[in-house]
Formats: C-alpha cells, sequence, structure tokens
C-alpha cells in the first residue's frame, strides 16, 4: 500500500475498510503505536491491544483482567501447535481477514484459531484442509476434526474411510488407532469393502501391527466379522486356520455359534450378524423344486436358471423361505438316496449350495400336510381326518415346530 504519510482516499465504504485494515497492519509490521508484545517459540511480535482485544474474546479477556499479561504488555502463547509461522498468519488474518494457508501450515492454524477464539480463521483453514484429504491421511483428518470441531473436515473425512475401507485399513494411520477407534470402524454397517474377508483381515493387521499388546483385543474385533458374508471356502481354508483364530476358545466358539446361527436362524442367540450395506443382495425370484430338480425364476430379469441337483429325491414335499435359506420338508416315505429320516434339505442363497440338517421332528406323517413361518418359527401343520363306523369324521390338527420354541397339539 501507499505511504502512510498519505490521506486515505477510499470513497467506496467496502475500500475504505480494506485500506484501513492494510494501513493497521502496515503500522503493526513496522512497531508503530504497538502496546503489546506476543511470545511464541521464541519470537516475539509486536501488536496493537485495542485490536487484538476487538478480534477475540481470548485476548479481551487477557488484557481486560490485571493478570500479568495486561500489566506487562507480554503475552505468551504456549501452544504446540502455535510456530511463528502460525502466529504471523493468525496476526495478518486479525489486521486484514487475510490469510495463506498452506499443507504446512492448515492444521496448526485450525488448532491455533481453536484455542485463540478465532472461529473465521478456523473455517477458513479448515476448508482448505478439506480439499487436502487423501486415503492415506483421512483417518487422521477424522479425528483431527473431532479433536477441533470442524464438521465439515469430519464428514469429507468420513466418507473417504467408508467408501475406501479395504485399502485405508492398509494406511499407517489406521494401524496405530486404539482398539475403541477400531471397534467404531469394524462395526459399522455403513463401511464399503469388496468382501467380508478385507474386514477380517484389516483386523488381524491391526492386531499383528502391536500383537503383544493387541492380542486380548481379537476376540471383541472378531465378533464383529459377518460370517453370513463369508464365502465357505474362506471361511474354512482360511479364517478357522488363523493363528488368532485357533489360539482363541472365544472365537471358535463365536465361529461355532456362528455357524449354527446360519442353519438355524430361529436361535436368537446364534444368530449372525446380518451383512453390511454394501454387501447386502436382495432379488425376488419364484422357487420351483421337485425329485432331486430345482430352479429359479427371477422375475425382473424373465429368465429361468437351473441351480445345481440337491441331495435328496423329494415328493410330496414343503417350501419355506426362511433368512437367506430355502427349507424343503419332506415326508418320512419320500425316497431319499441315503434314506435317511428327519433330514431338511436347504439352498442358501449366500453360498449357492445345498446342505443338509438332521432334527428331532417327523415331517408329513399324517394325511394333509403344509409347512408355515410365523414369528421366526418354522412350523409343520398336519390335518388328520378319520371316518368312524357312523358315518362321522374327525379331524386332528397338529402343529409341530421345526426351528423355534413352540410344539403342541390343537
Amino acid at each position: 500500500m501507499g505511504d502512510l504519510s498519505e490521506p486515505m482516499t477510499a470513497a467506496d465504504p467496502s475500500r475504505h475498510r480494506q485500506e484501513l485494515t492494510e494501513r493497521l497492519d502496515t503500522l503493526r509490521r513496522n512497531d508503530s503505536f504497538c502496546d503489546v508484545t506476543i511470545a511464541v517459540k521464541g519470537e516475539e511480535f509486536k501488536a496493537h491491544k485495542d485490536v487484538l482485544a476487538a478480534s477475540s474474546p481470548f485476548f479481551l479477556s487477557l488484557l481486560e483482567s490485571g493478570m500479568r499479561e495486561s500489566t506487562e504488555q507480554l503475552i505468551r502463547i504456549e501452544l504446540e501447535e502455535a510456530t511463528a509461522a502460525v502466529m504471523e498468519g493468525v496476526l495478518k488474518y486479525i489486521y486484514t481477514g487475510n490469510v495463506l494457508v498452506t499443507g504446512e501450515s492448515g492444521h496448526n492454524l485450525i488448532a491455533t484459531a481453536d484455542y485463540l477464539l478465532l472461529p473465521g480463521l478456523k473455517t477458513v483453514a479448515g476448508n482448505f484442509t478439506k480439499d487436502t484429504v487423501t486415503i492415506e491421511n483421512c483417518v487422521f483428518n477424522y479425528y483431527f476434526a473431532i479433536k477441533y470441531q470442524c464438521p465439515e473436515l469430519r464428514q469429507k473425512s468420513s466418507d473417504l474411510i467408508r467408501s475406501n475401507f479395504s485399502v485405508v485399513m492398509e494406511t499407517d494411520d489406521f494401524l496405530n488407532l486404539e482398539t475403541n477407534q477400531v471397534m467404531e470402524w469394524v462395526s459399522s454397517n455403513d463401511v464399503i469393502v469388496k468382501d467380508e474377508e478385507d474386514i477380517f483381515k484389516g483386523i488381524v493387521k491391526w492386531v499383528n501391527h502391536n500383537k503383544t499388546e493387541r492380542e486380548r483385543s481379537f476376540p471383541d474385533l472378531f465378533q464383529e466379522v459377518r460370517l453370513l458374508s463369508l464365502s465357505h471356502k474362506f471361511l474354512f481354508n482360511e479364517l478357522v486356520k488363523d493363528e488368532l483364530v485357533r489360539n482363541s476358545n472365544e472365537c471358535l466358539n463365536f465361529v461355532l455359534a456362528g455357524m449354527k446361527g446360519i442353519v438355524l436362524p430361529s436361535d436368537s442367540e446364534c444368530v449372525p450378524k446380518s451383512a453390511r450395506k454394501c454387501l447386502e443382495t436382495h432379488t425376488d425370484v419364484i422357487f420351483v423344486t421337485g425329485g432331486i430338480m430345482s430352479f429359479c425364476y427371477v422375475p425382473s430379469e424373465d429368465i429361468w436358471y437351473q441351480l445345481d441337483d440337491m441331495i435328496f429325491d423329494h415328493k410330496d414335499h414343503g417350501v419355506i423361505q426362511f433368512g437367506d435359506k430355502v427349507f424343503i420338508f419332506s415326508p418320512n416315505n419320500a425316497k431319499h438316496r441315503e434314506n435317511i429320516d428327519n433330514v431338511t434339505e436347504y439352498y442358501s442363497s449366500s453360498s449357492n449350495s445345498w446342505g443338509a440338517i438332521s432334527h428331532s421332528v417327523s415331517c408329513f406323517r399324517r394325511g394333509l400336510s403344509s409347512v408355515l413361518k410365523l414369528n421366526d418359527c418354522i412350523y409343520i401343520l398336519e390335518v388328520e381326518m378319520m371316518l368312524h363306523t357312523k358315518k362321522t369324521v374327525s379331524i386332528n390338527i397338529i402343529l409341530k415346530t421345526i426351528f423355534g420354541s413352540y410344539s403342541g397339539y390343537l
């Protein structure tokens, strides 16, 4: 700007204010009429009490409190992030409203502005820093934004973490998180991964990064793995063979309980957690089965698909969907390949394969029968009609529970 000895000539109010602030900043840099000193990291900055007090409640409180800072005209800023370069930027902002934010100064400016109660400067530095968030630094920026209450920076970092979680788990910042912070992410339904296997591998890598201290946290983190979303190949060939899993009875019991819950979904204590949103797959189909063959028709595609042959030969059977499985209930006189009674076959859509489980209830022993699901239970309903000598008919209705807690006769 021009010489301070020259008069202010701006007629426009906004231009007048700009010229005035520039003149004040020139006075500061020339140490003209300065009446207070700010000491930071061994360096001193001259300033004007009136300007500081008008700019920030932090300075106002110090300068009017009668404390040493007021009587000695010296303000010491003992904040790790408040370097000499940062303080020059802070004073530039206070006097002119302008500040140069760089990748090196952004976080320190946010922390210093937060400390000095300069929300405008904090916003400016936060907006710049938000645009520098990457996969490599998004974890650091997320927790930094929480600490200094920067909502936009937090949201940007959170979105990047969730949408790239498989890669983020490989970064140094993630590997150095505390247990509760890792739990926050691996328990989330909103993180996006290609496969659930990535979650398990990420947990294992985090534990092995400091195994001595972190191994005790593995069982709790491991229980956030969604067993329903794991392929059978990965589950049996890798997960159950992992050293951390094999060395923990708690983890092995979780796998066993989870497998039980996959097969017997009515047992509430064993129900595995549902798939994360990114791995949810649901398509309405019409399921048709008979003998050892089965098909499904997808209305949205107008296509029929033939599934693999079943294990048993089914006749006069009942079919019902339960969770991600379709159960086939056959009468005892069906011609099973293995001639095994009380075995129910099921198709698992998540693994695209057939399986079978045994149970204590005989299916369809009497007359007219049907299978139904109600309140997380599967029932066999049998209606038995008996013709008596006097041309009278009696009807018995028998309700059996295949999976669930109720069993009785009506």
